[in-house]
């Protein structure tokens, strides 16, 4: 397309575009009042000149959105990563907070577990003393046992003792008497017999005094 051409139309479009510019009003604005044939011209390469540097722009535009377009995938990417190490660490975290927990329990399983030990070995040490005590406590019964059962043993033997000196005595009593009862048969025989072969003669036969038991 001719430079030319293009720049008429160019001209044209913006010589429709006064009015529309002349009527606009507001307060934001800077209010245009007009043009003059001796600027339409300078105009007119002004504004060739200003569709180039548009068509630059819209390059450099078009490149600064690819540009950040990049950046902010990237951006995006770098965000998910961030995202993922946040919920990772707060995953962490919980993990944390849990073993904390566990470990707290365990902590005071181990604190009740000692001094239930302490109670045990206490109640150990009790049961020790109170055997100990109670040991002392038999073996006290037991000689009181046995010395009882000397006591009763050495009454049974004195006892027995005395009966048999009793019933020493009387068999030697009864030993006696028969002695005196053999002796004065046998007198009572030789005075018979001496009746009867001579003169009769009396025999008289002395007691002897009974010995006493040794």
């Amino acid at each position: 397309m001719d430079k030319s051409t293009s720049s008429e139309k160019d001209l044209r479009a913006f010589e429709r575009e006064v009015p529309v510019l002349m009527r606009t009003d507001h307060e934001n604005l800077v209010r245009f009042l007009g043009i003059s044939s001796a600027t339409v011209g300078l105009a007119a390469g002004q504004l060739a000149d200003s569709k180039g540097q548009r068509k630059q722009e819209v390059k450099a535009k078009e490149a600064l959105k690819k540009e950040l377009a990049q950046r902010l995938s990237k951006g995006m990417q770098a965000f998910k990563r961030v995202e993922a190490l946040e919920t990772t660490e707060a995953t962490l975290q919980q993990q944390l907070a849990y073993n904390n927990r566990r470990l707290g329990r365990l902590e005071e399983a181990l604190q009740k577990e000692e001094q239930q030990r302490d109670e045990a070995v206490k109640e150990n040490l009790q049961l020790r003393e109170e055997l100990q005590q109670e040991e002392k406590f038999n073996k006290e019964t037991l000689h009181r046992v046995e010395a009882l059962e000397k006591v009763r043993l050495g009454d049974n033997q004195s006892n027995r003792v005395a009966v048999l000196e009793d019933e020493n005595a009387k068999f030697r009593a009864a030993l006696a008497g028969a002695a005196r009862r053999l002796i004065n048969l046998e007198a009572d025989v030789r005075s018979q017999r001496l009746l009867s072969t001579s003169t009769p003669k009396v025999v008289r036969h002395q007691k002897q005094p009974m010995q006493p038991a040794k």
